[in-house]
């Protein structure tokens, strides 16, 4: 019967039960019930036209988000951490868009069509069983966060070319192919991470991006050399499980701020004593050359009971020194991958 309210807040409670109807609230402008142990579903918002901000955030809420189709005043949205199923609804009418965030549920389905959305900031529904492609993000200029991260999502990652305040972006954990787009004229952005997909082709020129902090490309099937990091202030860099090769420029020797740094398992050298020095102090484990070597191929895994695989490979050509293969292990798409342990040498 509240149909003056404007305004209710009552999150960061130990709230439990249900959202009562909103039905008939048509001045309600803003709904924040997060961080509590509220159960049920989320109730229709259909007619409430006004409403601006709604955040469920941090609850127990089951079945699925209600349609948002004309609510066109609605600037922030957040239903995060739930058990919320089924698909994301089209967000088509929410021109006023600026923060859409479902990340830890159970969404299943596509990411729907963001374009149009011009005033979107932030953008994050990682953590789900989301499958299809990641839509097109040409033209959303205000964009600042891209989180898609921790689904089952493929296809290639689109064009992020005039997206000049995009401060952060993470698409790692899916099952991604193609290569990484041109990330020139990314001026804002701190962190890129596409760690755990399938891409090929090589890393982007890094130039110009003076507020890079953290670039995550690992566990992707990368070639070609690493790129100049000059007048770039990296504070971790991971690179481990791809294929790239060639000697590592000198610029690598300026990255005083790093704090984490993995080159493992790849084809990298440097023949700088000083520059090998300091990426080992900065290397985690304290050694990076150990595991530089070439890729080995032909790699196939084959069902050999209902509960083990075999795995098998081609062995690299360069038999000298000692070394061998470790092998990883996950128990879901894109990881995290765990040591499932070592062959006895590489000639195995």
């Amino acid at each position: 019967s509240l149909t003056s309210l404007q305004v209710f807040y009552v999150w960061g409670n130990q709230l439990t039960g249900s959202i009562p109807s909103l039905t008939g609230l048509t001045s309600l402008q803003s709904f924040d019930v997060d961080s509590n142990q509220l159960t049920g579903a989320i109730p229709s918002l259909s007619g409430l036209t006004l409403l601006q901000l709604f955040y469920v955030w941090g609850n127990q809420l089951t079945g699925s988000i209600p349609s948002l189709t004309g609510l066109t005043s609605l600037q922030k949205f957040a239903v995060s951490s739930n058990q919320l199923t089924g698909a994301i609804p089209s967000l088509a009418d929410l021109t006023s868009l600026q923060l859409f965030h479902a990340w830890d549920n159970q969404l299943t389905g596509s990411i729907p069509s963001l374009t149009g959305l011009t005033s979107l900031q932030s953008f994050a529904v990682s953590s789900n069983q989301l499958t299809g492609g990641i839509p097109s993000v040409t033209g959303l200029t205000s964009l600042q966060l891209f989180y898609v991260w921790g689904n089952q999502l493929t296809g290639g990652i689109p064009s992020l070319t005039g997206l000049t305040s995009l401060q952060s972006f993470d698409v790692g954990s899916n099952q991604l192919t193609g290569g990484i787009p041109s990330l020139s004229g990314l001026t804002s952005l701190q962190l890129f991470s596409v760690n755990g997909n399938q891409l090929t082709g090589g890393i982007p020129s890094l130039s110009g991006l003076t507020s890079l902090g953290k670039l995550w490309v690992s566990n992707n099937q990368l070639s070609g050399t690493l790129p100049d990091v000059s007048s770039l202030g990296l504070v971790e860099l991971r690179v481990w499980g791809n294929s790239l090769t060639g000697n590592i420029p000198s610029s690598y020797g300026g990255l005083s701020s790093l704090t984490y740094l993995d080159l493992r398992w790849n084809a990298l050298y440097s023949t700088d004593p000083v520059l090998v020095s300091f990426l080992n102090s900065k290397q985690t484990g304290g050694d990076w050359q150990s595991t530089q070597t070439v890729a080995p191929s032909n790699v196939v895994a084959t069902p050999a009971s209902p509960t083990s695989m075999n795995v098998a490979w081609t062995p690299i050509a360069y038999t000298s020194d000692p070394g061998s293969y470790e092998v990883f292990r996950a128990t879901a798409p894109g990881g995290p991958y765990t040591s499932a342990g070592s062959t006895a040498s590489k000639t195995t």
